[in-house]
């Protein structure tokens, strides 16, 4: 009968040390896969130019957009200063991603917030342009240069880079 009571208090501690194993693995995954990743990187492994306070200007969905998109395309063309434009999306599922688009001294960089999107990696993604272009699309969908535009079209930046072309 003793040998009975043992065998069951065994095989309670061995379910319960299953069940804290699992409660543990829960919890690293959401620590690390969840939120609570995009939120760690977002406060310590933030590039640089994402901290620096010199991103000044905030692109709205409205014809000032025209001009912030204007004054950021002359300081990349012009290779003068610093300028960075933030743009804020919409994933395909309905996630917020921001897009960084910088120039300084006329070095370009994009760099695509997906820490708060959770079909993502939660990571950053650097991109070094080949170019940038501005201009506009017409009623059909296809990219035109800006000397074609008409004054009440928005503005279009197109950054083309190895893998892909982003039209903001």
């Amino acid at each position: 009968m003793q040998t009975i009571f043992k065998n069951l208090k065994r095989k309670k501690k061995l379910v319960l040390v299953l069940l804290a194993m699992c409660l543990f693995m829960l919890l690293l995954s959401v620590f690390f896969f969840g939120e609570c990743k995009g939120c760690i990187i977002r406060t310590f492994y933030a590039p640089d130019l994402i901290e620096d306070n010199r991103i000044v200007q905030i692109a709205h969905e409205t014809y000032l957009q025209n001009e912030q998109k204007k004054e950021f395309y002359e300081a990349y063309n012009n290779k003068k200063g610093f300028y960075g434009l933030v743009f804020k999306k919409i994933t395909l599922e309905g996630r917020p991603i921001q897009i960084f688009v910088i120039s300084d001294n006329g070095q370009a960089q994009v760099i695509i917030d997906y820490t708060r999107d959770p079909y993502s990696n939660r990571n950053y993604k650097n991109i070094k342009p080949l170019a940038i272009i501005l201009g506009f699309k017409s009623k059909d969908g296809h990219f035109q240069d800006i000397i074609a535009s008409k004054k009440d079209s928005y503005y279009v930046l197109k950054i083309e880079y190895p893998d892909d072309v982003i039209c903001l």
